[in-house]
């Protein structure tokens, strides 16, 4: 098993601090107070000049896409599971933008806006959290073309030019995300009047003070955190690149991908015997994900949730070690089927 990562001693104060503070008329005190900090804080983060906190990222998703022009564009695999439900409930039109595993290709992107001339495109930052999108280029395109961007940068908050490119961002502080707390999130835009517009899906999802509370503190910690799961992604795919089945090797990204559409292995198998092998957190959470699954690799396919694991807490090699040992057992009856099947062709 592994350690799980909970949220720090820090976040657990404010929020406990805020907590308190409720049977003395936080609300309107200090809790005003630490809605304007986190407003500030994302305002530096994301290049944003306004800023709405929410309950929760589907909150915040829900409130861009209130306000957006239809068509919209969604990648065909990759993103948060809100992007097909909400456009739905709104009653807005989609298309698919044919992708790489979730990777937006900008060759494929530019085709898909001259054919299907969408007026918005949704997307995440980090693809299934496996692979980091060109912010910059997608937004450059999408400008040209008229099209509205609205960037999902959960898998990548921390990041120093987060969200600084696309003219509505939103994110997640929920659970096994970079900031990691029970709820929350927020919506960003260089637009005051966007928000505006938005007020009413905004207050369908506003937060509470202990919400408030705990982003304050995680935001803090969201550079360290999201840095610490890169360079464990990095090093992980790196000691793994000669399987095949490695999704994404040379992109950036918090998770890692296992393309398991070719080869004896199942899904189902593998999940069962991750668990067997103790790729859990002590809080019996599976650090494996079976696919297919929109949000993560819409293939029959394993992904390994490496945000789900205190990183902070081991020495890295060591992790590393533990994980590739474990993959490595996954992985060993497929190659030792396709021996036997060389020997026989042979």
């Amino acid at each position: 098993m592994f350690k799980h990562r909970t949220p720090s001693l820090k976040v657990r104060k404010a929020m406990s601090v805020a907590a308190v503070g409720l049977g003395k008329d936080y609300t309107s005190s200090k809790g005003a107070g630490a809605t304007k900090e986190l407003v500030a804080k994302v305002s530096r983060m994301t290049g944003k000049a306004h800023v709405r906190p929410v309950s929760s990222g589907n909150g915040a998703i829900f409130a861009a896409l209130f306000v957006a022009p239809g068509p919209v564009m969604l990648p065909d695999t990759g993103g948060w599971i809100a992007f097909r439900t909400h456009p739905k409930v709104l009653g807005l039109a989609t298309h698919a933008l044919e992708t790489d595993a979730g990777y937006i290709d900008l060759d494929l992107l530019k085709k898909h806006l001259d054919m299907k001339n969408p007026k918005t495109l949704l997307y995440s930052a980090s693809s299934g959290f496996l692979a980091e999108n060109d912010g910059r280029h997608i937004a450059d395109l999408c400008r040209d073309k008229g099209v509205r961007t609205i960037e999902d940068i959960t898998g990548v908050l921390g990041r120093k030019d987060a969200g600084r490119h696309a003219d509505v961002v939103v994110c997640s502080t929920g659970p096994a995300t970079v900031a990691n707390l029970l709820s929350g999130g927020f919506i960003a835009a260089d637009s005051e009047e966007l928000l505006e517009t938005a007020k009413f899906a905004l207050s369908l999802a506003a937060p509470d003070p202990v919400t408030i509370a705990g982003m304050v503190a995680a935001l803090d910690e969201a550079p360290r955190i999201y840095q610490d799961l890169v360079e464990t992604a990095d090093q992980l795919k790196s000691d793994l690149e000669g399987y095949s089945q490695l999704v994404h090797p040379r992109r950036r990204g918090i998770g890692v991908g296992l393309d398991l559409s070719e080869g004896v292995l199942s899904p189902e198998w593998v999940y069962k015997r991750s668990l067997e092998l103790g790729l859990l957190t002590e809080l019996r959470s599976p650090l494996m994900l079976k696919g297919p699954r929109y949000d993560r690799l819409d293939v029959p396919s394993v992904t390994i949730e490496l945000k789900k694991v205190d990183i902070a807490y081991y020495e890295r090699e060591a992790l590393i070690g533990r994980l590739v040992e474990a993959v490595d057992a996954l992985l060993r009856p497929q190659a030792s089927v396709a021996q036997l099947v060389r020997a026989a062709d042979s």
